[in-house]
């Protein structure tokens, strides 16, 4: 299935890979892979945001998975620890 492509073979079940095998099927093309670190780490994110600022918190959540999907797709991004590197976007965003 396209756009579901993992390291060697179609997966079905991302939510037990590790977010460093997400992260590699989703610099392959698997957007299916970045949705289970999104279900994964968004309220996280989410929750940390509120920290930062009340108004728009989902917005900067928002507006970081979007910048660290990019960054993936353009071979940059997280390799290994995906929750550092989000708290990271969204402290900068």
């Amino acid at each position: 299935m396209a756009g579901d492509v993992g390291s060697s073979h179609v997966r079905t079940d991302f939510g037990e890979l590790s977010d460093a095998e997400l992260v590699r099927a989703t610099r392959e093309g698997s957007r299916r892979a970045y949705a289970a670190l999104y279900a994964r780490h968004s309220l996280s994110a989410l929750k940390y945001a509120k920290t930062l600022t009340s108004s728009d918190a989902d917005d900067v959540v928002s507006e970081a998975f979007l910048k660290v999907y990019a960054a993936i797709k353009a071979g940059r991004g997280p390799e290994e620890d995906f929750r550092y590197y989000i708290r990271s976007a969204v402290r900068n965003t």
